[in-house]
């Protein structure tokens, strides 16, 4: 029997009852407990003093040793995590210990603020705290990220620390000053608004990898509206109800833009950049990216109203799957260590995308696959699998009953399709378990295997011995190389550490579940 006959033999077989929880490899339990608190530990370690955060160590080929809006906000998310849940299970040094770091993260953030010519400066020295005003810049997202952070951060700590709402205007976090807004949140969420009514093509502005220019990008779109959606519930708590709405109002004109212009049928996939202006030095035809993947799984907690209509960039969206399936078979055939499947076991390494020319040395080499990219798509593989076995139901669209063919085919680890496995009876605007268990049962194995068929490929290319600074046993550098399968590129990077502890924390959350079937 082919494997193609094999399951569609499954999947039209008789309803049989679905499996209590989500299959997930249990020999992969050891190393991600180990990675996970050698990862805090690094990731802790580039925390600087006055509550910087280098980007990595690494201060030499490559230069990475400066504080970037995007990688801080990233990273302090995941602190926040840690504080969440420090606080729900009665760790209080681990609160305390988390929490002065946010404080003194927000703190070094008011500085960078009050020392930059303007907010969409995305890396910052140390020290001084002022810009590099000859990056790539605006950067947009890092704002709306350190909004969504602090926001989380202020809701943690007023609602499960029960901490006196006083303390957010008196450390600066919130004020309702405004024009000019003088406390940190209320600027970034000022920013943010203006940035998104500001878009144009006489003055784009640069998207996550610094590379380029457009009118518009979809990563930082989707950053945009999860700060201004967070940012007018909190402005409402804060009694700054004209902010409330307003802060609304923009969320809701990014997310029509999002749905309106971001979603390609002839392509069927979502375009990272509109109206690319620097297109001659930073060619990207294909406008396929893994800036897409991340958007999903860092928005992941945002939920737009539903009056706004279907989100196309939420985590189990249709058009955030096709994407990265689309992404994940190209990259399987690009580089030479994805010839190594490992009797199916292994998910391709992923890169930016696949035009890419960065090498993590030099812009005018051959891309490599990012550690951050194969833990996002691990993370988005079991976040789907998470929401839909707790619901028991899977939305459908056009576009989700196409990547629900694909997916149980294994398009999250790059395979091909080879024909149409979707019974007859998956359709509609919603799918129950309980019409098929059968069916639900093979999409919820696909995603938990795909999970850990990318973690095994991030176990692989990590250092099993200790060598030298940044080669030890629990480092993850920015990328692994395309041919020989080794890391490169800046050393201990912060936003790879980072990624594996979102990337875990997902896991285990999956591991958990019980799934609804009734």
């Amino acid at each position: 029997m082919t494997p193609l006959s094999l399951l569609l033999a499954l999947v039209v077989s008789a309803p049989a009852a679905i499996a209590a929880t989500i299959p997930l490899d249990a020999s992969l339990n050891t190393f991600v407990s180990s990675q996970t608190t050698l990862s805090l530990q690094r990731l802790q370690a580039n925390i600087q003093s006055d509550g910087a955060i280098a980007a990595s160590p690494s201060k030499t080929n490559p230069n990475y040793f400066y504080h970037w809006t995007r990688d801080g906000a990233l990273t302090m998310k995941t602190i926040v995590q840690l504080y969440e849940t420090a606080l729900k299970s009665g760790d209080t040094a681990g609160a305390t210990s988390y929490e002065n770091s946010i404080w003194l993260y927000s703190r070094h953030e008011s500085a960078c603020q009050v020392a930059t010519d303007t907010l969409g400066r995305a890396k910052y020295d140390f020290g001084t705290n002022k810009p590099e005003t000859n990056w790539a810049s605006p950067q947009n997202d890092g704002p709306a990220l350190r909004a969504y952070t602090l926001i989380r951060f202020a809701n943690a700590y007023l609602d499960i620390k029960k901490g006196p709402i006083s303390a957010i205007a008196s450390n600066n976090l919130y004020t309702n000053a405004y024009n000019p807004a003088t406390s940190i949140i209320k600027r970034d969420l000022e920013y943010v608004a203006s940035s998104f009514l500001a878009e144009s093509t006489s003055s784009p502005n640069c998207e996550l990898w610094e590379e380029v220019f457009a009118r518009a990008h979809i990563y930082t779109r989707a950053a945009q509206r999860s700060a201004l959606i967070a940012g007018a519930a909190f402005a409402n708590r804060m009694g700054d109800t004209g902010a409330g709405t307003y802060y609304l109002q923009i969320a809701q004109q990014i997310h029509n833009a999002i749905i309106s212009q971001h979603w390609s049928s002839s392509f069927n996939y979502l375009l990272n950049s509109l109206d690319v202006t620097n297109a001659s030095a930073k060619p990207k035809p294909s406008d396929l990216d893994a800036g897409t993947v991340l958007a999903a799984i860092h928005n992941r907690d945002t939920v737009p109203p539903t009056s706004w209509g279907v989100d196309i960039t939420r985590v189990d969206a249709g058009e955030v799957l096709l994407t990265a399936m689309t992404l994940a078979s190209r990259m399987k055939a690009l580089y030479a260590i994805n010839k190594n499947t490992g009797s199916g076991t292994l998910a391709p390494g992923i890169g930016r995308y696949t035009e890419d020319t960065y090498d993590g040395y030099s812009a005018s080499s051959l891309g490599n696959p990012w550690f951050l990219i194969n833990n996002g798509y691990a993370e988005l593989s079991y976040s789907v699998a998470s929401q839909w076995c707790s619901a028991g139901q899977i939305p459908l669209t056009t576009q989700s009953v196409s990547a629900l063919n694909w997916l149980v085919q294994g398009g999250l680890v790059g395979n091909a399709t080879a024909g149409n496995v979707v019974p007859s009876g998956v359709s509609g605007t919603l799918f129950s378990c309980k019409s098929n268990p059968t069916f639900f049962n093979s999409v919820i194995a696909a995603l938990g295997n795909a999970g850990d068929a990318h973690l095994r490929r991030v176990k692989l290319h990590l250092p099993s011995t200790n060598g030298a600074a940044g080669d030890t046993i629990g480092s993850i550098s920015e990328e692994f190389n395309r041919d020989t399968g080794l890391m490169q590129g800046a050393i201990e990077l912060t936003w790879s550490h980072a990624s594996f502890l979102s990337m875990s924390f997902q896991r285990s959350a999956a591991a958990k579940l019980t799934c609804a079937c009734n």
